[in-house]
């Protein structure tokens, strides 16, 4: 697929890894994870193309650097990053500042991940007469749909309507089973938009934990005819297991 954008953070709350971008063509247990970039700092997006900007393979964090080597994944590199980061996780954080905070990491991250999308130049002219290059997505709005994980996934959707206004959505309900040993992730219920398989699909879920719920998400939007090279997952926090 294209790309994914997040974050890698053992532990939100303790030590963190990075953002990354992610493909996920194998994953690294030698499953396909369909998806997208991922930029490490608390914030990730993960892709499937097989080409991707590199920052760099060292993730660090406040001190926290673990090293992680990927193809598929690519850092975002924002010098904004740990001041927000910082932001958030003080103990003396208020809900108001927790919110605004997160929607400026999460505007940052969805923003990447756009900006990695093919893009066409033409040219135009300002209202003084002066010439420029006028970029623009190759794709329209209609081209694109958001898939969320529900609930959580539902958070990231307004910075995306911001971006990409009249872009379509879907929803997916996937729990782990928290009584089973291996945590294995339940199907409940989709609704996904017509012609999707058409469509370039971005998954939105702000934790990847063990990343059997974004695999499963994958599986399902395949049998929807989504091809891996159009999945991205974004991304905001992500656990070493997930990856692996």
């Amino acid at each position: 697929p294209s790309k994914t954008w997040r974050r890698a953070f053992p532990k939100f709350w303790g030590n963190s890894a990075s953002l990354r971008f992610f493909t996920p063509t194998r994953m690294f247990n030698k499953q396909r994870l369909a998806t997208a970039m991922l930029f490490s700092s608390t914030i990730g997006y993960l892709g499937l193309k097989k080409s991707w900007l590199s920052f760099g393979n060292n993730f660090e964090c406040q001190g926290t650097q673990i090293e992680y080597s990927h193809e598929n994944v690519t850092i975002l590199d924002h010098s904004l990053i740990p001041f927000l980061l910082s932001k958030i996780r003080d103990p003396d954080c208020t809900p108001a500042d927790f919110r605004r905070y997160s929607d400026r990491i999460m505007h940052l991250l969805i923003e990447e991940a756009i900006a990695a999308e093919p893009m066409k130049i033409s040219g135009n002219k300002t209202l003084a007469g002066g010439e420029f290059d006028h970029y623009s997505l190759t794709k329209s709005a209609e081209d694109y749909c958001a898939v969320t994980i529900i609930r959580a996934g539902d958070s990231m959707l307004a910075k995306m309507f911001e971006l990409i206004p009249g872009i379509k959505v879907g929803k997916i309900l996937i729990q782990r089973d928290e009584n089973s040993k291996d945590k294995h992730p339940i199907f409940y219920y989709s609704k996904l938009p017509r012609g999707i398989s058409n469509k370039k699909v971005f998954i939105l879920d702000p934790m990847l934990g063990t990343g059997g719920s974004c695999n499963l998400t994958i599986r399902k939007l395949k049998e929807r005819g989504v091809k891996e090279e159009n999945i991205t997952f974004v991304n905001l926090i992500s656990c070493p297991e997930g990856l692996a």
